[in-house]
């Protein structure tokens, strides 16, 4: 393991409900409390040039400290010590690095189980998670965090408005449109359609809220005319993903924008373009892979 992802760099403020003020660093047994170093301290934004070591701490100075990774974080939970900035290449560093195998085998396993059918894809997810957390790959606190709150509370709230579309004939009517236009025409035709719908939809709302919207579409639309639903269920994933023509399609634009001082017209010179090469590729390859 490379150095910088075994030791760090912190800097943190001294309150002045510390027990280390009006101490110093000596008497106050640093080294032996934290398992980390100071290699520098600073008061009234001048760093001191006597020997801090045995210089008397007061409230407000700033240390500058060196050590392991595992201690440095252990320094959000002190009383005695405020992290001013939590160093950013402390979250790039694996807590569980040893465990990275045991993660690979199991994420190998779901995904050989998956593609060979040996298990439902959503029984196969859940066997992994619950894999990695008895395995110690990640706890309990760690696979909370990573739920994206935002995507479930969407969906949520999206999943009602597609039941919506169908009590109301709202869905009804949408399909039949499509069913009377390109019914008689090549299903290549209608994978086109709604692709250009998709696509349009995912510029201005997410992408998720999205493939909630159209799949019900594609999946009915499909089932009415005997096709296969596969090959637009995919082309509805695949457009749902194409948000590249408008600087509001995907947070990712939204963050470039300012700083890249682009203009809306900007996102369509370039989207609109990829957005049309993703259709010919679509269009392409998704019958090959899931016939009609």
């Amino acid at each position: 393991m490379k150095v910088q992802q075994q030791f760090g760099f912190a800097e943190v403020l001294l309150p002045p409900n510390s027990s280390l003020v009006n101490q110093s660093l000596k008497d106050g047994r640093f080294r032996e409390r934290f398992n980390l170093s100071v290699i520098g301290v600073r008061r009234n934004r001048e760093p001191l040039t006597t020997e801090f070591g045995i210089t008397p701490l007061a409230a407000g100075d700033t240390l500058l400290l060196t050590g392991s990774w595992e201690y440095i974080r252990k320094l959000e939970n002190r009383r005695d010590l405020v992290v001013i900035e939590t160093p950013a290449e402390m979250h790039e560093i694996a807590a569980n690095a040893s465990k990275a195998p045991i993660a690979l085998g199991i994420m190998l396993a779901m995904l050989v189980s998956m593609t060979f059918g040996l298990l439902p894809n959503l029984t196969a997810v859940l066997l992994a998670a619950l894999a990695m957390v008895l395995t110690g790959c990640m706890n309990m606190n760690e696979a909370y965090q990573s739920l994206n709150a935002k995507s479930l509370v969407l969906i949520a709230g999206m999943l009602p408005l597609a039941l919506a579309m169908e009590t109301s004939g709202a869905l009804s009517y949408v399909v039949g449109n499509l069913v009377e236009n390109f019914g008689d025409t090549s299903p290549l035709v209608l994978c086109t359609a709604l692709f250009i719908l998709t696509s349009c939809l995912s510029q201005f709302i997410s992408n998720t809220a999205t493939t909630v919207l159209v799949a019900p579409i594609a999946l009915t639309t499909s089932q009415l005319l005997g096709l296969n639903p596969e090959p637009f269920m995919m082309t509805v994933a695949i457009a749902a993903s194409t948000a590249f023509a408008t600087p509001i399609a995907s947070p990712v634009n939204t963050l470039v924008l300012a700083p890249g001082n682009y203009r809306f017209v900007d996102f369509a010179k370039v989207g609109i373009p990829l957005q049309i090469l993703a259709l010919i590729v679509t269009l392409v390859m998704t019958p090959l892979l899931f016939p009609f």
